[in-house]
């Protein structure tokens, strides 16, 4: 019971909230429930600032989240292969 309160069960909650709000503005509900969990508090903050979509229009801001999610392990992946190709 301790575990659903902890950091595993705050996000869990996040990303199912995450995923109730996004199907009501017409999301993407399964990108907002993976950003809920890199993210956290902040991807709800932002879903909850974001307006509601057409049908068809994309989602710009999951899109953006996700750049920032990515952009940092991609560089770091990057630097550890040319690292190690300078090093041998």
């Amino acid at each position: 019971m301790h575990t659903l309160f902890g950091i595993g069960g705050g996000h869990l909650l996040l990303a199912i909230i995450s995923g109730i709000i996004a199907a009501t503005k017409n999301r993407n509900i399964v990108s907002w429930i993976f950003l809920a969990f890199f993210w956290g508090i902040v991807s709800l903050i932002v879903l909850i600032c974001c307006r509601s979509l057409a049908m068809g229009e994309s989602d710009s801001a999951s899109k953006f989240l996700w750049t920032i999610v990515f952009l940092p392990i991609i560089i770091l992946i990057l630097l550890i292969v040319f690292a190690g190709a300078v090093i041998i």
